[in-house]
């Protein structure tokens, strides 16, 4: 009797096992609450939407309130429309007037990041802090872009750069008179000139290029941001420089002495060895003023060209 009922009570608690194993995966997966665990939210996605491009303002917007991170968005007829969108940000699409800001996206194919389109592709937007991203029509074309879009959770966002990555160099080269046969130390080589610059970057380095042997080679070349018209800078007298009305003008010091000779000693080349403090060009065109000033003790008829000479002097900046 006493086996018996120790054989149910094991079938009992056998099948009991097997009832709760196979009911309990199903409730916890769909009622079972992680504590402290936020569950990952859908992304969001979108194809085939129609964006008139003869409508100004027109958008397909994209809500990022489900913490989504990157958001892409797919353009066709976009090129054939000849219209231009543009790439919008808010915190607050909510607000009766929200706030609009312009943001980069980058090209899928050439990594180029700007802050509108003109041609089809697709392009990816930063969406992290967010509440919502745009691709607005904000020069008119014609037709219908087709746009599809999908915004994801987490994936690490997107970095954009103010820049390129890979820097490139320009340059500008004037030619400077020389016209006296001696300069002593100290004294301004040439004249003070003003040399327009075409485009923005950091100016990071200068040469001068001179006809004749130079065995001591060793001149500063003084830029300004404007014209240091309290200073003394004419051509063959000590430099003098006038603190008090002229020290927000200087912008930077390259002390050119590292110099390479041609053939028979003639001409050399001569380039800045060391920086000195960063100077950046205003956007856009712009003039700064450059003089020369001679470091060494006396430099004579011998290292000077004679005639109608000039020297060659080179500004190069980092764009």
């Amino acid at each position: 009797m006493r086996n018996g009922q120790r054989l149910l009570r094991a079938i009992g608690a056998s099948v009991l096992a097997l009832v709760v194993c196979a009911w309990l995966p199903a409730w916890g997966q769909s009622t079972l609450p992680l504590v402290g665990v936020t569950p990952p939210l859908p992304d969001q996605r979108a194809v085939d939407q129609a964006l008139a491009a003869g409508t100004l303002n027109a958008a397909v917007t994209v809500t990022t309130n489900n913490g989504q991170g990157v958001v892409a968005m797919a353009f066709a007829g976009l090129t054939a429309s000849g219209a231009r969108l543009t790439f919008e940000a808010t915190a607050n699409p909510a607000a009766s007037s929200p706030v609009w800001t312009a943001v980069a996206a980058i090209h899928s194919t050439s990594g180029a990041t700007a802050t509108t389109a003109a041609a089809d592709g697709q392009y990816r937007v930063g969406a992290a802090g967010w509440a919502a991203i745009r691709a607005r029509v904000s020069t008119t074309g014609s037709g219908t872009i087709t746009v599809g879009y999908s915004a994801a959770v987490g994936g690490g966002g997107v970095v954009t750069l103010a820049g390129p990555v890979s820097a490139s160099i320009g340059e500008v080269t004037y030619a400077l008179p020389i016209t006296a046969t001696t300069y002593a130390a100290d004294a301004v080589i040439g004249a003070l000139t003003a040399v327009t610059v075409p485009e923005t970057g950091w100016i990071v380095g200068a040469s001068i290029m001179t006809p004749d042997a130079q065995p001591n080679f060793n001149v500063d070349v003084v830029i300004y941001r404007a014209n240091p018209t309290a200073s003394t800078l004419t051509n063959n007298t000590g430099a003098t420089f006038n603190y008090g009305t002229d020290k927000a003008k200087i912008a930077r010091v390259f002390h050119v002495n590292d110099c390479t000779t041609g053939i028979s000693n003639t001409p050399t080349f001569c380039q800045n060895g060391d920086t000195g403090r960063p100077f950046v060009i205003p956007a856009g065109t712009s003039t700064i003023w450059v003089a020369l000033i001679n470091r060494t003790s006396t430099l004579t008829a011998a290292n000077l060209p004679a005639g109608a000479p000039e020297w060659f002097v080179t500004l190069t900046w980092q764009r």
